[in-house]
């Protein structure tokens, strides 16, 4: 192994203090040699002598300088080995921040793509069951299209952000063509899968409470024109809007107290049954033109706060009008068969004119339109 050192490395402490006792002990043996020699005292050694310690003062001033660089040459190189060592340092701990930099990346990297695939999966899964459940209110078995409507429901229930899709395929499968009178045992059967389907959306939609109930389907819209509903119960409902132009109400109809917060068009709708509409608020427009009521009906306490109208509706048996000078208005020109118990349900400035009419050729009657006296004459056409 080579005992050479390396250019600019410190010597070591050892190594300067036997250099030093060497040359202590060197400078000791040439004094004693020199007082040997010339220390007789004459003139000639004694100016050899002052000679000699001239020199010897030159030569130990030689030797503190070069201590003296010696020691400077040695604050130097550590100094230098200091700063390598911090540069050292600084670069380790670059590479360090910049490796949990990267990990960092890495890392987010990695959620982000495991949690793209995890929502990626849960769009596969709830198509998967929104697929076979559709699938299976296709089947000609009546229990099979219980499961796929039940299966429906506890998709919605799970996943908010498709309920108005699926109530939609609930809406789309009450307009199919559908005959309550047909008795025979495939038709009982379907009238039970219909119920059901009703009662999903009654029961998502209805019994509104604060606070919001978790089964409780927020901002939904409802397309049920054309559609058969039997029993159809929104009690205390909230919808966004309701169309239900043409539909069919079979048996009871109730509304009481819902609310609806956008449209509701039940032009030339029928119903055959009682209908309880009061405490209803219309907070957009309510057109009830050219429906058909053959049993009673209560707009008791319902609101009316948008644009609407029930030109050309037909009251069968008993109505209950809101006395509202407000709401007069939007009964004009609607049509009433006479009873004693009709007038007395109907505001004072709604009256019935005073010649009778036939608002349809199908239906039969003493028709009356209803007309308000505060703004026409009664009989006035």
């Amino acid at each position: 192994m080579s005992d050479e050192r390396k250019p600019g490395q410190v010597l070591s402490t050892r190594t300067i203090a036997v250099c030093s006792i060497g040359l202590m002990a060197l400078a000791a043996g040439l004094a004693w040699l020199l007082l040997w020699q010339y220390g007789d005292g004459s003139a000639a050694n004694n100016a050899r002598l002052d000679g000699i310690r001239t020199v010897g003062t030159i030569v130990l001033g030689a030797g503190g300088a070069i201590a003296l660089l010696l020691a400077a040459r040695r604050q130097q190189t550590a100094e230098r080995d200091l700063e390598e060592k911090r540069r050292d340092l600084a670069h380790k701990e670059r590479v360090q921040q910049h490796t949990e930099l990267i990990a960092a990346e890495n890392m987010a990297h990695q959620q982000r793509v495991a949690a793209a695939s995890e929502v990626d999966a849960e769009a596969r899964r709830i198509t998967d069951l929104y697929t076979k459940a559709v699938e299976q209110l296709g089947s000609e078995k009546a229990p099979v299209r219980l499961g796929g409507l039940y299966a429906l429901e506890r998709l919605a229930q799970d996943n908010e952000s498709q309920r108005q899709t699926i109530v939609n395929v609930l809406c789309a499968y009450l307009r199919m063509p559908y005959d309550p009178a047909d008795k025979n045992l495939e038709n009982v059967q379907e009238q039970k899968v219909r119920l059901t389907a009703q009662n999903i959306l009654t029961d998502h939609l209805s019994n509104y409470t604060q606070p919001v109930a978790a089964t409780f389907w927020q901002d939904i819209d409802l397309n049920l024109v054309e559609a058969t509903l039997v029993d159809f119960n929104l009690r205390s409902g909230r919808i966004r809007s309701g169309d239900f132009r043409n539909a069919r109400f079979i048996k009871h109809t109730v509304f009481d107290g819902a609310a609806f917060t956008g449209d509701a068009q039940f032009t030339e709708a029928e119903f055959s049954g009682i209908s309880y509409v009061s405490g209803v608020t219309f907070t957009q427009a309510a057109i009830f033109s050219d429906a058909t009521f053959f049993e009673d009906v209560e707009f008791i306490r319902t609101r009316f706060l948008g644009d609407s109208s029930f030109h050309g509706a037909l009251f069968s048996k008993g109505v209950v009008v809101p006395n509202n000078s407000t709401h007069v208005y939007m009964f004009e020109n609607a049509w009433i068969r006479m009873a004693p118990r009709e007038q007395r349900l109907l505001p004072p400035s709604l009256k019935p004119s005073s010649q009778p009419g036939m608002p349809r050729p199908d239906i039969e009657g003493d028709w009356r339109q209803l007309q308000d006296t505060t703004r026409r004459p009664v009989g006035e056409s």
